[in-house]
């Protein structure tokens, strides 16, 4: 026993007298790099003497909250400026007000794992995260390329981008630039929805945007094939900002810029103007633009309607008498909505229906295949309830067969525009191979 205490004594002194060695990397202690860092990197942000453009887009949401996937979906930027107080302003492109109205609130970069930005209350990335959580506030630093550098949220995944702006860049910021951007583009948009350029070969490529929700999408055909890239965009105080550079026949396409003297958009291509132009005419048939858009074809409530043949018109008078006649309810028949998507290549048919002054909606869910002439063929799918306001179409019995089974459900269907022959509004028409006489048609809706 006194041995093991003498043995344990004797170690005790030698591991005290031993001298305690430091980590040391590059000749410098943890704590001196990690300061050196946060240093350098407080230093970067603050160092853009004329501020830093930014894009962010967050993860794609994908629930079932229209509004939330509506902000999810679509980008945002933002022209930000650092100090050394740890303040930081932001002007974006969320709102005409928040084009012009500079916020202030403050910032810190932290040592984690990783260094990370967290932007604090009141600018407009936290706005966006008060709207929904899931947006990110705090952004990893991923890596600095020349004047750009991209980060990663902690939250959500979402990218943030920043380039150093110019001086013009900021004066333009500062003086409306982006507002007048904003304004000029949504109204010429709101008109314009459709833009076409063409090419010396004669190549047409045709462009759609939307600005409700910053949607872009370029189609040609190439080879006898309909080409086809969508993508989103932000607005610069010069045009629309695409989210990643498109190659359109290995030509790369980053931006939309707007002419406010001719008011129109042009790109550059190999440093050439190509001016783009609205188009009325569309440049490919329905079925092609089936192949990258979901449709909507809304036959209105009424009994006859440009479009529509006489097999169809009769058809669906027939189905009206004894809809009405089911006792409480007394159904009277409204609408027609065909809904295609070529995704997953289904059809939903959803009729409206009132009992009173309630509106309900039945449902009838089809798939179809298509064939190599372009023709489709409708298969009906077990009766289920399409929406939370539906009415169990089962519950109709066989009151809409003439239409349902004994036409979409037999019967091949080729899908094309019709012109309004008094308004000139473009409709889609879905016209029946078997039955010349049955063809319906009504307003045409892109879907998102």
């Amino acid at each position: 026993m006194k041995k093991l205490i003498t043995y344990i004594i004797l170690l005790s002194a030698l591991l005290t007298g031993c001298e305690k060695k430091e980590l040391l990397i590059d000749g410098l202690k943890p704590e001196t790099r990690i300061t050196d860092a946060l240093e350098a990197h407080y230093d970067m942000l603050k160092g853009s003497t004329y501020g830093w453009k930014a894009t962010y887009y967050p993860r794609v949401y994908g629930g079932d909250d229209p509004y939330a996937n509506s902000l999810y979906s679509m980008g945002y930027s933002f022209h930000i400026s650092f100090n050394d107080k740890n303040r930081v302003t932001m002007l974006s492109d969320l709102s005409p007000d928040a084009a012009t109205k500079s916020t202030e609130s403050s910032y810190r970069i932290k040592a984690a794992q990783n260094l990370v930005l967290y932007f604090d209350t009141f600018g407009y990335i936290p706005t966006l995260h008060s709207t929904l959580p899931f947006f990110d506030v705090d952004f990893t630093f991923d890596k600095v390329l020349g004047d750009t550098i991209k980060m990663t949220g902690q939250i959500s995944q979402s990218k943030l981008v920043l380039v150093k702006a110019t001086q013009a860049e900021q004066t333009a910021y500062n003086s409306k630039g982006l507002l007048n951007i904003i304004t000029a583009s949504n109204a010429y948009l709101e008109v314009n929805k459709k833009l076409f350029f063409q090419l010396e070969d004669g190549t047409k490529t045709q462009i759609k945007l939307d600005y409700t929700t910053k949607a872009i999408s370029f189609a040609w055909v190439e080879n006898g094939e309909l080409k086809n890239i969508a993508t989103k965009y932000t607005y610069s105080t010069t045009g629309l900002l695409l989210k990643e550079p498109i190659s359109f026949k290995g030509k790369p396409i980053s931006e939309l810029i707007w002419d406010p003297v001719k008011k129109l958009y042009y790109i550059s291509l190999d440093a050439v103007r190509t001016e783009l132009a609205p188009f009325i005419l569309p440049l490919f048939s329905l079925y092609q633009e089936m192949s990258y858009n979901r449709l909507r074809v809304i036959a209105p409530d009424a009994t006859t309607y440009p479009g529509w043949g006489i097999d169809f018109e009769q058809r669906r008078a027939a189905i009206v008498p004894p809809l009405l006649a089911i006792p409480f309810y007394n159904f009277r028949l409204g609408a027609l909505y065909f809904n295609l998507k070529a995704e997953n290549k289904t059809l939903i048919l959803l009729a409206d229906v009132y009992t009173g002054p309630n509106r309900y909606q039945m449902g009838f869910y089809y798939t179809y295949t298509v064939s190599s002439t372009g023709l489709l063929k409708f298969t009906l799918m077990p009766i289920q309830p399409i929406t939370n306001e539906s009415v169990n179409a089962g519950f109709t019995g066989k009151i809409a067969d003439p239409l349902i089974t004994e036409r979409f459900g037999s019967d091949q269907f080729t899908v094309d525009y019709l012109n309004h022959p008094v308004s000139g509004a473009l409709l889609g028409q879905l016209k029946s191979v078997e039955h010349p006489t049955f063809t319906v048609s009504g307003t045409l809706v892109y879907l998102p």
